[in-house]
């Protein structure tokens, strides 16, 4: 497929592919950096040198890829504080007259807000003040979600809403924390869980599709029960960030800072959204889609109508989806893919939506196949409980 040369940019192109039982390829366009040719296959695609409308030296070809060790593009949201911000200020509520609070919860809290600055090299930054009208973020525990602003749906150990302001970012996050479930205590485990999965909320993540992920939806957890008290914790040996969510947090605060640095310049909106595209460009021929990602929406919050932009994004979104599926990440990749013809719709032709259906059939052919192998329960499981995030506030 073909890219029309909208901004009057010179655009290389460059193709990849392996060998596959289908003859048809899938083919999607990316903004100022290539043209990107897919296969349909269940193994990572072989990399290609790039060709452009001059000779590049061997250190130059490389091919336009789309790293799947972040989750960004799986993300519902991605926001992030100023820089002006940091440290961020957090008023942690008195718990004593909480039931089931254990004075130890606090300290794992601050453990966590130590491990999220640390996977972002100190871009993020907290402390701790004892004045709850200078707080950035406070932090409750509860033993009652009824109280919270979102009605619970009874499986939850926590909940985060951040209030945004428009083209600034986060300006205040909630988090609470809960202390009993279904009248049994919160082990220290399932609380660091939840204490780092909510903050994670509160610096700007979304979701992962992923459960090693501490951004999961979900964390399994079992029961055990000790002097006649039933306690609720994580199965896992061991609670801490993935790699993943440290690419993604060191991800979204990296381009926060190159979008910080394009409106330092105060552009108008159309030659912002320009600056953004061509920061996107970059992104992607650096092999890097998840900034391009985050470059990209920035361009559609500006501007809804911005077809490049739509259209690139379009095609960072079905890159990301794709090489998912070649890692047989077949559930991580159906809500990528589906974002992808989300846009198709609107800015798609009607052979890139062919092909976009395409993978996606696929894709849920191979994921129930693959499901077909697996255990029909969870081992060593009796319940799974979610951390989530309310966005609110005029973004």
């Amino acid at each position: 497929m073909q890219i029309s040369n909208r901004l009057g940019l010179d655009l290389p192109t460059g193709s990849a592919g392996v060998s596959f039982s289908s003859s048809y390829q899938l083919g999607i366009c990316c903004l100022l950096g290539a043209l990107l040719i897919w296969e349909l296959a269940v193994i990572p695609v072989s990399a290609a040198p790039a060709r452009s409308s001059r000779s590049l030296s061997s250190a130059e070809a490389r091919l336009v890829n789309s790293p799947t060790d972040n989750y960004i593009a799986g993300m519902e949201y991605a926001d992030f504080w100023q820089r002006k911000r940091m440290p961020l200020k957090i008023f942690v509520h008195p718990g004593a007259d909480v039931a089931g609070f254990d004075s130890r919860y606090v300290e794992v809290f601050k453990n966590a807000c130590q491990s999220w600055s640390l996977a972002t090299d100190n871009m993020v930054s907290f402390e701790f003040t004892e004045d709850a009208a200078k707080a950035d973020i406070d932090v409750q525990w509860t033993a009652n979600p009824s109280t919270w602003k979102s009605k619970p749906d009874g499986h939850e150990l926590g909940a985060c809403e951040p209030d945004m302001v428009l083209h600034e970012g986060i300006d205040h996050a909630s988090i609470y924390l809960l202390t009993t479930s279904d009248q049994n205590h919160v082990g220290l485990k399932a609380m660091q869980f939840a204490s780092l999965h909510e903050l994670g909320h509160a610096l700007g993540l979304g979701h992962s599709g992923r459960k090693t992920d501490i951004m999961a939806r979900a964390v399994e957890v079992s029961k055990t029960s000790l002097a006649g008290e039933t306690t609720v914790d994580a199965c896992a040996s061991e609670i801490k960030l993935s790699s993943r969510d440290v690419t993604t947090i060191k991800l979204v605060y990296t381009a926060k800072q190159k979008l910080d640095d394009i409106r330092l310049k105060r552009l108008d909106d159309r030659s912002t959204c320009f600056a953004l595209c061509n920061e996107a460009a970059r992104q992607i021929s650096a092999g890097d889609s998840g900034q391009a990602i985050i470059f990209l929406r920035e361009v559609c919050y500006l501007d809804s109508s911005y077809k490049v932009a739509l259209e690139n994004l379009m095609a960072a979104y079905f890159n990301c989806g794709v090489e998912l599926y070649n890692k047989q990440h077949y559930s991580e990749a159906l809500p990528i893919l589906e974002r992808a013809l989300d846009l198709g719709q609107k800015v798609g032709t009607a052979s890139e939506l062919g092909q976009m259906r395409s993978v996606e059939r696929n894709c849920l052919i191979a994921g129930e196949q693959k499901n077909q192998t697996l255990p029909s329960t969870p081992i060593n499981t009796q319940a799974t409980y979610s951390g989530r995030a309310h966005v609110r506030g005029s973004r």
